[in-house]
């Protein structure tokens, strides 16, 4: 879609975009990080500044992420949210992944509304786990079986955590919260784990780098067919299994983002067979 915007409030000689959903860390690495492979192997000008969301440079873990992928000396240009700009010579890189960032009707989801490209993957993953071992992040003790908290996340698809939580701890499962880690410690986080259980979110995106036979279980509402992360846990060999709500009206919903209950006796049992056995059946 090319828009003709009129009284630009600010123009740029040239740049590559690299804009788009960036608050969202899933939307960030699989839609926009996932170009830059494409964009340092083009004969593109090293001169021509890359031009990114200006949230990528205040987040220091988006930070990390272009510094870990952006092996050219490119300069970095941050466009604000509600500012129009005008650029003379604009690159766009098309992205190798289809990720709809919303659905008009969440029950009508199909798997194949949302495509990897296995290839910019394991680009991603090869790239991204040389960044954090660069860095001395691998084999430091930390837990192995984690549970993701989404205490400091926002109010969408909220759970019965604390209740959650305190059942897994009965099993060894110990709470994390990886977004206050630095991203080369994200990585190893999941780099390392056995066992990760949480709720359906962007802290999910680093199932990317998990281990073969890192066993994972996603808790989701019911009834809700969308299954983006287990393309990904597929891709490196995690074992990944969605665990929803209890309750079953016999419906689905059109709001991924509603409140569920987990029932946490049947969900600490789940666990403790998930883990014993050498693979479950896709459920």
């Amino acid at each position: 879609c090319v828009v003709w915007g009129q009284k630009a409030q600010e123009e740029l000689k040239s740049g590559i975009h690299l804009c788009g959903i960036s608050l969202n860390y899933f939307h960030l690495l699989f839609e926009l990080m996932v170009k830059l492979p494409s964009v340092e192997a083009s004969r593109i000008d090293v001169r021509i500044p890359l031009l990114v969301d200006a949230v990528c440079l205040r987040v220091p873990q988006y930070r990390q992420l272009l510094e870990a992928l952006v092996l050219k000396n490119r300069q970095l240009v941050a466009l604000e949210p509600a500012r129009r700009y005008k650029v003379q010579e604009l690159y766009h890189v098309s992205c190798p992944c289809v990720v709809p960032p919303n659905f008009w009707r969440s029950s009508d989801v199909r798997p194949s509304d949302s495509l990897f490209d296995l290839s910019a993957l394991g680009t991603l993953r090869t790239r991204l786990l040389q960044y954090a071992a660069g860095r001395g992040a691998m084999n430091a003790a930390r837990p192995k079986w984690i549970f993701l908290s989404r205490a400091g996340a926002s109010a969408r698809r909220q759970f019965n955590e604390q209740a959650v939580v305190d059942s897994l701890k009965k099993v060894g499962c110990q709470a994390v919260f990886p977004e206050k880690l630095p991203l080369a410690e994200q990585i190893a986080l999941f780099a390392e784990a056995e066992l990760i259980v949480g709720g359906s979110g962007a802290a999910f995106t680093n199932l990317l780098f998990c281990s073969p036979r890192c066993k994972v279980v996603v808790l989701a509402k019911n009834r809700m067919p969308i299954s983006i992360f287990s393309t990904v846990a597929r891709y490196v060999g995690a074992d990944l299994c969605y665990f929803t709500e209890s309750s079953d009206d016999g419906g689905e919903t059109d709001d991924i983002h509603e409140s569920f209950v987990i029932d946490v006796d049947r969900l600490s049992a789940f666990v403790v067979r998930f883990l014993s056995e050498e693979r479950l059946e896709p459920c």
